[in-house]
């Protein structure tokens, strides 16, 4: 059944970069639904625990924010990409749901400074298909999931020592992307906070998140998926002259093959793994080195200073 779920998540991709290839819109190309399809369709039990309107909805919602921000808000990277936090902060509370790829969604046009509205109009429309895939692979639990969050969020908002560890923790967090992206932008080393980067930290900012157990391997797969992006976009594609989509197809190939070999089903890495295929070839020149840093100094700080705080949810949780 997952080799099914994964030749459906390869044509989704697929059509995906061959359409922005056809069409020479390069914003189609969405990495995040990469992480999107490893979580709803490839792993048996979603890890985010969110309803699938409220995913449609959020990752459309953060996403044209992130266009908002470029287009309107005129502050240094830093700040708008503070902002870009502070905002899906906000949704993830109020909307009392753990789908922290809006993060991505909304980050991801402030870093490569995409304006146009043919980004989230990708995204809904991705999102869409995702979900209405979904009804067709899972075994409908989602909503007794959701419930049970409820009242998880209900208990933890009760406990104030707890609400205190979470505001430390999201403070930190927040510290920690700042610094990083300051220093980013003032190297012009802008991907070593790529998006995903993020979003695979504030996962592993969780003392419950099981990957934490296994962060040297994960670190790995994160180099591994990383070069192979770079080598099928500039290789493969850029030197080689093969389309786009046919990259595309030996890429996800790939991805899959390490997803098993690792068994390790992150869906950071995938989203990781496909944003090549957005960027110019200038940009992915040195990919593999940005993303290795990043992913270094992400993983580490998550390991070192956020052993005994306790998150709003388990994202990984049984």
């Amino acid at each position: 059944m997952k080799y099914k779920r994964y030749f459906i998540s390869l044509v989704l991709i697929l059509a995906m970069v061959s359409i922005a290839e056809i069409t020479g819109e390069r914003e189609i190309i969405f990495p995040e639904v990469a992480a999107l399809v490893v979580g709803s369709w490839v792993l048996e039990k979603q890890p985010w625990k969110v309803s699938k309107l409220g995913l449609v909805g959020l990752m459309t919602l953060c996403s044209i924010v992130g266009v908002l921000i470029v287009r309107y808000v005129n502050l240094e990277l830093t700040m708008e990409v503070l902002i870009g936090l502070v905002f899906t902060g906000l949704i993830l509370k109020l909307s009392k749901t753990t789908l922290v790829p809006i993060i991505s969604a909304c980050i991801l046009p402030i870093v490569l400074r995409t304006e146009t509205w043919v980004y989230p109009i990708s995204v809904f429309i991705l999102t869409i298909l995702i979900v209405s895939i979904k009804y067709f692979i899972e075994d409908y639990g989602v909503s007794e999931v959701r419930e049970e969050f409820k009242e998880e969020i209900a208990k933890l908002e009760r406990n104030t020592s707890l609400r205190k560890k979470e505001f430390i923790r999201l403070f930190k967090i927040f510290i920690t992307v700042g610094i990083l992206t300051y220093f980013s932008v003032k190297f012009n080393i802008t991907l070593l906070i790529a998006p995903p980067l993020i979003v695979a930290f504030i996962e592993l900012t969780n003392e419950h998140c099981k990957f934490r157990q296994r962060s040297k391997s994960l670190l790995f797969l994160f180099i591994v998926v990383a070069i192979l992006g770079f080598i099928f976009r500039i290789g493969f594609n850029e030197y080689l002259g093969l389309p786009l989509w046919l990259c595309t197809i030996f890429l996800l190939i790939s991805l899959f093959i390490c997803l098993e070999i690792f068994n390790m089903y992150f869906p950071p890495v995938a989203a990781i793994a496909v944003l090549p295929m957005l960027l110019t070839s200038k940009q992915v020149m040195f990919y593999p080195f940005q993303i290795a840093i990043g992913c270094f100094i992400f993983i580490t700080i998550a390991m070192i200073f956020f052993r005994e705080e306790k998150c709003i949810v388990d994202t990984f949780k049984n």
